[in-house]
């Protein structure tokens, strides 16, 4: 084998265990914050694709947090700061979006954004059963779900924080009183 295809093998081969590392500490970081994340719900919006409340935002990062939803135009709604290390109780409908554009039901108009530091950690919107999301302003037909309780449906807790290596990550869990 030639040197530079050893080298291209190499590099897509560390990719992958930095994706996989990535996912762990995710994942670890979730197992952690069992405290105010919790993986059961009352059992109806299991059922039934129920609209998702999310009325507490905890911000465990060192930076200040802004969300908002766009929800029937582009004017914000539902926006809140949560400075470094609190946590605000405040309500946000999650908007719902099947589809990309605007109008009834389309992303463009309906959905949420996380800020971290100035900068976009993820845009949200309700499709089907699940909470999804997108680390760019773009919506994506099957989206990937929101870590955590990510079922449509009742009231939620969002959790944004850091892992070991500083990396930002979000998960939602059951409000709790």
């Amino acid at each position: 084998m030639s040197e530079g295809t050893q080298g291209a093998q190499d590099q897509s081969t560390q990719a992958n265990v930095n994706s996989m590392a990535t996912i762990v500490a995710v994942g670890e970081w979730i197992i952690e914050q069992n405290k105010d994340l919790s993986f059961t719900t009352g059992g109806w919006d299991r059922m039934f694709a129920g609209v998702t409340n999310i009325k507490r935002w905890v911000n465990e990062t060192d930076q200040e947090v802004r969300v908002w939803k766009v929800d029937g135009g582009y004017s914000y709604k539902d926006e809140y700061t949560i400075p470094a290390g609190h946590t605000v109780n405040a309500h946000m409908w999650i908007p719902w979006a099947d589809q990309p554009g605007t109008g009834p039901l389309r992303y463009d108009d309906h959905h949420a954004v996380i800020m971290v530091g100035g900068q976009p950690l993820a845009y949200l919107w309700q499709s089907g059963t699940l909470i999804r999301f997108n680390t760019s302003d773009a919506f994506v037909n099957g989206g990937v779900a929101v870590p955590g309780l990510s079922r449509s449906g009742g009231d939620k807790t969002m959790v944004i924080g850091k892992d070991p290596q500083s990396r930002v990550g979000f998960a939602l869990g059951m409000y709790k009183r």
